[in-house]
């Protein structure tokens, strides 16, 4: 269940901050990081934009934890490999452990995904897609954009 929330929690983070409009080229890079309990967790958000529509992302997280709770890392690595990101076409994770750092990456490809899948995920032609308005969401979301 911890695992649905936490995954939950990132890939709508990802969905809002991600579906948007920018300058043909342009990528927005986005950074986060938080510290507690003997866990440290970054976040970096790269989302390319063509033709005023962002057309890809790539989300990067790394959670370090203390040895006390590499067990637990353990658990959290094995939740978060049994979503099923890698049903919707144009979506990809991976997942890379190193000792008490595991990365978590997700990629994708709007220009990939069916139309529900670009609803289901806040792609829709009906959001406000703006540069503007992804950088927004994701600052209001404690992000550094640049």
């Amino acid at each position: 269940m911890k695992k649905k929330l936490f995954l939950g929690a990132l890939i709508g983070v990802m969905l809002l901050s991600v579906t948007g409009c920018g300058n043909s080229g342009t990528i927005l890079t986005c950074t986060m990081e938080d510290s507690s309990d003997g866990t440290t967790m970054t976040q970096e958000w790269n989302v390319s934009f063509e033709n005023d529509i962002a057309t890809k992302m790539t989300s990067i997280t790394k959670i370090e934890v203390n040895d006390e709770y590499e067990e637990q890392l353990d658990q959290i690595e094995e939740s978060l490999k049994e979503t099923d990101l890698q049903q919707t076409e144009g979506m990809k994770e991976s997942f890379e452990r190193d000792g008490n750092i595991l990365t978590m990456t997700v990629e994708a490809d709007v220009t990939k995904m069916t139309e529900e899948e670009k609803d289901d995920f806040g792609f829709s032609d009906d959001d406000d897609n703006s540069y503007d308005t992804v950088k927004e969401n994701l600052e209001s979301e404690g992000y550094t954009c640049k």
